[in-house]
This record gives structure tokens, sequence and C-alpha cells, in this order.
């Protein structure tokens, strides 16, 4: 996997040039008489290059895929992935009950890895709501109601089989089960919060909790399975809009195991200190499918808890030290079988 940008290939740039008027103008999104005003970073694109174009008549996000993560240059990422998302969306277009909770797709250019979606405003994602912020009832039941039509759609097998997003899956592999838990990890904690290089040893020289998340790693998160996940529905893929919550970024989607996405809800919500009931009132709402298990769910929510504190991808998780000390008790209760989902 290289990390080097392939030539001959349109370069999106968080810019007004000449390259991308005419790129516009070549595929169509751009008519005569019609300008750029203004071209802008549309969030954090933590994985992509994500730019917000507004012209005199329209905004329009255009969202790029790179041979690298786009927040960490140095880690290099499957360049095909917007061709995961792309073929995503597409899935799910005629599905209202999902393609309603999407940004809509106008444009693919699979040639240049790029997509072109709706804009869905600039109130942003949901990163930074906490205790001082709470989700809502009814944003709970928007998350749980998407999962629950994503997690109920069916597809023959060579379908799944092109949904199997094997590099992105590797990667995320990676830094969710293996990344975080290796003691040469080169991990500079103590440089994020003081005291968490201390605090991290309790389960990374812990063999129970490091064997327990290389057993769900290997033996659920890359085995393929029959329902199509989201693969990464955590609040940043949680879009505010004037008609509730909208879900995107679908680039690490493949079909496994319900209880991967909902693990991924349920550790935020803990991650960003929310009341429990809301956790509570996203599980109510929720509809899994037959052969969901809430303990597994559980083990996911602890893992994704651990590599989000100890882990490459941070957040702005604030407290201190004490703070994520109770994350690292959570996630061992969680994964080693203490602690379950209810159903």
């Amino acid at each position: 996997m290289s990390n080097e940008f392939p030539s001959g290939v349109f370069r999106l740039q968080p810019a007004i040039t000449e390259e991308l008027d005419g790129y516009l103008r070549t595929l169509g999104l751009l008519t005569k008489g019609e300008s750029i005003l203004s071209v802008e970073r549309a969030g954090e694109g933590n994985m992509n290059c994500v730019v917000r174009v507004r012209t005199d008549f329209k905004s329009i996000i255009l969202k790029q895929s790179r041979p690298w993560v786009e927040k960490y240059p140095r880690i290099g990422a499957p360049f095909d992935r917007a061709l995961q998302e792309i073929r995503f969306y597409r899935m799910v277009e005629n599905q209202p009950a999902i393609a309603s909770r999407m940004p809509a797709l106008l444009l693919a250019d699979p040639d240049n890895r790029l997509l072109c979606l709706e804009d869905l405003g600039t109130a942003g994602d949901c990163t930074k709501r906490g205790p001082d912020s709470p989700f809502t009832r009814q944003e709970m039941a928007d998350v749980a109601h998407y999962l629950s039509s994503l997690h109920s759609l069916t597809a023959p097998g060579e379908i799944r089989e092109q949904f199997s997003n094997r590099e992105m899956r590797e990667l995320n592999h990676a830094h969710i089960f293996r990344i975080p838990l290796d003691p040469n990890n080169q991990l500079d904690l103590d440089a994020i919060v003081p005291g968490l290089k201390q605090e991290s040893l309790k389960l990374t020289t812990r063999e129970e909790f490091r064997a327990a998340a290389r057993a769900l790693g290997d033996d659920c998160y890359l085995r393929e399975g029959t329902t199509l996940v989201h693969g990464d529905i955590f609040p940043g893929c949680w879009m505010m809009t004037d008609s509730g919550l909208r879900f995107v970024d679908p680039e690490f989607s493949f079909f496994g195991r319900a209880e991967i996405d909902v693990g991924v809800v349920m550790a935020h919500l803990r991650l960003s200190r929310q009341p429990p009931d809301r956790e509570a009132w996203f599980l109510e709402s929720y509809h899994p499918p037959s052969d969901y298990d809430p303990q597994l769910a559980a083990r996911f929510a602890g893992v994704e808890i651990m590599r989000r504190v100890i882990g490459v991808a941070q957040l702005r998780l604030g407290g201190g030290v004490g703070f994520r000390r109770e994350l690292l008790d959570q996630s061992s209760d969680l994964l080693l079988g203490g602690v379950t989902a209810p159903r």
C-alpha cells in the first residue's frame, strides 16, 4: 500500500484554483456563467480530504480519498476506499429508510476517487456533544432507526463479496485491536494526558485483556458476515441538521456483525460522558437482527473505548487522567464479560 499520490489523478485542494474550476466544469458541476465563490474544508476530515464548494447557485461537498489518512499523512490507507463508499451509496439509494438519513450522492468519479455529495449544512458533527449538551431522545432514536434499517438490509453472496473491503478492515483492525495494546507502539500517551501511560499498563500488560481483544478482532471483526454495517458509526459521522441527525462516511462498511456498530455507539456515549439513559434510549429504539448477541456488542464497546483512550485515534475527551482511568475500567468490564448490553 503506497502513500504516494498517483500521477494523472486530479488532486482536490481546499482552495479556489483553475484546476478545480476546470475539473468541475468537465463534470458538469459548474454551468456556464456559474462561478466558485468559496472553497473551505468541511469538518476535520480525519480519513479523507473533504471540502465545501459554494458557487453562485449552490453549495456542494467534495470528498476524495488519498493513499494516506488525511489527519495522519504518515499512515498509509487504501486509495480505493472511495470506491467502497460509492458502492455503499448506490446500494442504499433505493432504500428510503437508509438513504433519507444520509446525504444524496450527486455524482461519483471513481477514476479520481472522488464523490460529490449533498451539503447537509454547517451545523457540523456531534464530536463536541458532551454532558453539557446531551443527546435528545429523538437523536438517539435517529441513530437507532438508521442502524436498524441498515442491519436489516439483505444481499446475495456475490454482492457481499464485493463489499468485503478487506484492506480498510485490516487497517481498522490494526488500530483497534493491535496497535493500542502493543507495548512497542511508540505512542506518547503522557503527552496527551500526564499519567496516561501508567494507567494504560493495566490493560496493555494484562494478557487476559490482550487475548480477548485479539480473539474479538480475528474471530469476529475480520470474519465475513451477512449484516451490512457502517463500520465507523462514531459521533464524527453524525451530522446535525434541521431535520435531525444524518449519517456520513461509510468507507469502512462491510458485511459483518451488527454488534460492531452497536458497540461503537455504546462506547461513544460513554466516552462523551452522556447521561446513562441515553444508552438506554438508543437500545430501546434499536431493532436488531435475529442473531444479535448483546454481550458481543458490549465486548466491541469495550475495545472501542480502549482504543480511543490509548490508541492513535484520540478524541477531545476533556477531564484528566482520572476520567480515563474510569474509562479503562469500563473497557475491561465490557470486554471481559462483566457488563452486557440489554437487548
